[in-house]
């Protein structure tokens, strides 16, 4: 995987332990390869820095939805669910279904440039008022 300065990841140390990080150091040798990574716990602010090796055996990394990713995919379930000559319901379902569904599974940014503010929110739970029943 390739990590971004100042983006938040859920990395996963061991098979059952998964720390909430933001990485804040990218170091690199001369001929530009990545020899380690520091990140900052958002649980205990303590920094972690780990070696290239040490980043290609973490169990799983996932990285959150940031607030323009996710208002990319409600558009476009907005684009299917409105009234209109492109109104199809049963597509906007299927939509809404599998942006909960990502949610769900890689979270939402909540510190930096690309955090959920109070629109997303709300954004969000409308589509969980419309299709968690």
């Amino acid at each position: 995987m390739i990590f971004s300065k100042e983006k938040e990841y859920f990395i996963g140390i061991l098979p059952r332990h998964c720390l909430y990080v933001i990485c804040t150091k990218i170091v690199k040798d001369k001929s530009g390869n990545v020899e380690s990574i520091s990140f900052k716990s958002l649980d205990s602010d303590q920094t972690l820095t780990y070696t290239i090796e040490e980043v290609n055996n973490f169990c799983n990394v996932i990285q959150p939805i940031d607030n323009a990713e996710f208002f990319t995919m409600y558009v476009n379930w907005n684009n299917f669910y409105k009234e209109g000559p492109h109104q199809d319901l049963e597509y906007a379902k299927q939509l809404a279904l599998t942006i909960l569904k990502v949610v769900k599974a890689r979270s939402c940014v909540r510190f930096g440039s690309g955090a959920f503010v109070r629109y997303d929110w709300d954004k969000l739970e409308y589509l969980r008022g419309i299709y968690e029943n």
